[in-house]
């Protein structure tokens, strides 16, 4: 365990594993169809008012558009696509860098034609068990989900849907219909987008931390049912719980110690964490080789040099940590350091684990 002044982390290995495809086991994401539910007085037939038809379309969030906000808009990323993959999609410009990340990190895939179909539009069940997988929330039947009429537990979207309200998201009209079906609006999109971009704000603290490595990095924290840490500070069968749980268990993040090195008993889940000790922290998550390169600019002699140094050296860094190493890092970082982490643990596991 730590000593609370210096909030160390001790090292081990954490199991690195692809995401679970949902929605009865399809691989292709995007794709977990259920019926849309429409009011019939409402609806547009076709060659009745076409007019009105193209309007209600334009008002529709689509694939690419969903995939390329999430991309530069929430997590901030740049650059060019190197890697185009799908037959549907301008092998440069913005959509395809967008894809080319989201599928790297497993979070999308396209079609077995070889298609990603960036025009399709998606419905709100989808949307919610993207978004839960990208911002690395614990998907379960949260309690919150007794409050929605249209929501049954047994189905393969309950679970995001919780999530997302267990976040704070709102999922319900005033009628408390969080309408699985129905396709997702621009407007609607809008107001996911603000939530996320409003999550991001300000310094990472240790429980989201936790939660990113075991949700994003790894396949998943341990079983929420029965779940205990013995942290005064971490509720049992949470899923901050879950989280905690799976790394501390597996020597990535530890509890506090007092300046006696006995332990406190406390995990810390709402204090900020450092460049240094992130780096540690995402270092034994991945279980990167440490280095003594230099390439982070970090102090030869500083404990976390050799973790920041294999982190620069597997590209996942740059040499600027070193001159940040005592200062918090921001959640927008963090959340972007996991994605990129998840990119290149699926590399290395695609290569053979070189």
């Amino acid at each position: 365990m730590e000593s609370r002044p210096n909030k160390y982390i001790l090292p081990l290995i954490a199991a690195l594993s692809g995401l679970t495809p949902a929605c009865g086991g399809s691989a292709e994401s995007y794709e977990c169809a259920i019926p849309v539910v429409t009011d019939a007085g409402n609806d547009v037939k076709p060659g009745e008012d076409a007019a009105a038809e193209a309007d209600a379309q334009s008002e529709l969030a689509t694939r690419g558009q969903v995939t390329r906000d999430l991309v530069f808009e929430v997590m901030g990323y740049s650059g060019e696509c190197t890697d185009p993959v799908f037959t549907d999609v301008p092998p440069k410009g913005e959509l395809c860098r967008a894809i080319e990340v989201m599928k790297n990190a497993g979070f999308i895939s396209g079609y077995t034609d070889g298609s990603f179909r960036p025009d399709d539009h998606v419905n709100r069940a989808e949307v919610s068990k993207l978004i839960s997988e990208v911002m690395g929330y614990v998907a379960y039947d949260a309690p919150c989900l007794s409050y929605f009429n249209d929501v049954n537990v047994d189905q393969w979207y309950a679970s995001y849907m919780g999530a997302l309200c267990e976040n704070g998201y709102q999922m319900t009209n005033a009628e408390g219909n969080a309408r699985p079906g129905d396709p997702l609006t621009v407007e609607e999109w809008q107001g996911f987008k603000d939530s996320m971009n409003a999550k991001l704000v300000g310094p990472a603290n240790r429980g989201e931390t936790a939660r990113l490595v075991a949700e994003v990095i790894a396949a998943g924290g341990d079983p929420i049912s029965g779940c205990t840490t013995g942290f005064s500070d971490v509720a049992d069968q949470t899923s901050l719980c879950s989280s905690v749980s799976y790394v501390d268990k597996n020597g990535i993040m530890t509890g506090y110690k007092d300046a006696n090195g006995v332990e406190t008993g406390e995990f810390g889940p709402d204090d900020a964490i450092n460049h240094a000790q992130a780096a540690k922290v995402f270092s034994l998550a991945l279980t990167v080789d440490a280095s003594d390169s230099g390439c982070s600019g970090a102090e030869p002699a500083a404990w976390y040099s050799q973790y920041m140094n294999g982190l620069c050296d597997a590209g996942l860094i740059d040499g600027s940590w070193g001159a940040k190493a005592s200062d918090d890092i921001a959640r927008r970082d963090i959340y972007k350091m996991a994605w990129d982490s998840k990119i290149w643990a699926n590399k290395k596991q695609a290569d053979g684990g070189k």
